[in-house]
């Protein structure tokens, strides 16, 4: 049996529970002031802000995901119309993250103030939800049209994923 990475799976799998969480205070990222100090949440939330929309998508991403999904497509052994569900929950995710990114940029509020930073951190948690919303049924939908055997063992790269994100 192939085995596919587990980063794989995870950047490919989990992309759409994570999408905007370097944007988000609780981000575990210690950016620097430009005093040489430890950086204040709203540095850590603007910077956070000025690369989500300053930084144009990874132009490789898309082939990069095919990839994946051609990996996983192989290691789950699926079938033409489980390869047609996860293309549908991958164009979902992509959707979903092209939304949110629009959606905070947009606005950019200015999290160097308290009324700015709440705009920031509910934009950032509504942006999460509404993607959680739109892509989980279609990941659902793929998960579903596994037989059992497809799904252990989709089961067992997730729990490796999840392991090794810890």
């Amino acid at each position: 049996m192939t085995t596919i990475p587990t980063r794989a799976l995870g950047a490919m799998l989990l992309a759409h529970q994570l999408i905007l969480t370097q944007g988000s205070a609780a981000a575990p990222r210690r950016a620097e002031a430009p005093s040489g100090e430890a950086a204040t949440a709203a540095d850590r939330e603007k910077s956070a802000l000025e690369t989500m929309c300053g930084t144009p998508p990874d132009p490789q991403a898309d082939a990069r995901d095919q990839g994946y999904m051609d990996l996983l497509g192989s290691t789950l052994l699926l079938g033409d119309d489980q390869r047609d569900k996860l293309k549908d929950y991958h164009d979902a995710q992509a959707q979903a993250l092209g939304d949110a990114r629009a959606r905070l940029c947009e606005r950019r509020p200015d999290p160097a103030n308290l009324p700015g930073a709440l705009d920031f951190r509910r934009a950032v948690l509504q942006s999460q939800l509404d993607a959680m919303n739109a892509v989980n049924p279609k990941l659902l939908d793929f998960y579903n049209s596994l037989n059992s055997a497809q799904k252990a063992r989709f089961d067992a790269i997730r729990s490796r994923f999840g392991q090794a994100a810890r």
